[in-house]
C-alpha cells in the first residue's frame, strides 16, 4: 500500500518474513536504511576524539551510528546513558512506539521511504493506538 501526498511518500510492504516483523527487528532495518541516506548527505563518524575534543580521522555512517543517534534523540536513554528501550515489556513497547512514530517522522521530513512491514507489530500496535 503507497499513500502519497504530492510531496511525502509512506509505503507499506507485506515482508513475506515473520521473523522480521518484530518492532525491534523493524527498528534494526530502520537503521539500516537510514546509515546510507546519511552517508549520501556527508555524515561521517570520528575515528577518535582526542581529550581536548577533536576529532582525529573519520569512517562512514553506519547502522549502528543511526541507532545511537535515535537512542539518544527520541528518548531511548535515560540520564546515566543507559539504553532504556528494550522492546521487551509492555512499557517498553509504549515507548518504543512512540520512538518509531517519531523517526517516521523525521525521515519523512527528509523525504525518506521507511519499509512498514503490515504485518508486523509496529503496524499492529498502530492499528491499536489509532482505533
Amino acid at each position: 500500500m503507497a499513500l502519497d501526498d504530492g510531496q511525502k511518500r509512506i509505503v507499506i510492504e507485506d515482508i513475506p518474513n515473520p521473523a522480521s516483523s518484530s518492532m525491534r527487528k523493524t527498528w534494526f532495518m530502520w537503521m539500516g536504511q537510514i546509515a546510507p541516506f546519511m552517508s549520501s548527505r556527508g555524515a561521517k563518524m570520528p575515528l577518535y576524539i582526542a581529550p581536548d575534543g577533536r576529532y582525529i580521522g573519520e569512517r562512514e555512517f553506519n547502522k549502528d551510528d543511526a541507532h545511537e543517534m535515535f537512542c539518544q534523540k527520541f528518548g531511548g536513554v535515560n540520564d546515566e546513558g543507559e539504553r532504556v528501550i528494550r522492546f521487551s515489556s509492555k512499557s517498553d513497547k509504549h515507548d518504543a512506539l512512540h520512538a518509531m512514530e517519531q523517526i517516521l517522522e523525521w525521515s519523512t521530513e527528509r523525504g525518506l521511504v521507511l519499509t512498514i512491514p503490515e504485518k508486523g507489530e509496529f503496524m499492529k500496535l498502530q492499528r491499536e493506538q489509532n482505533k
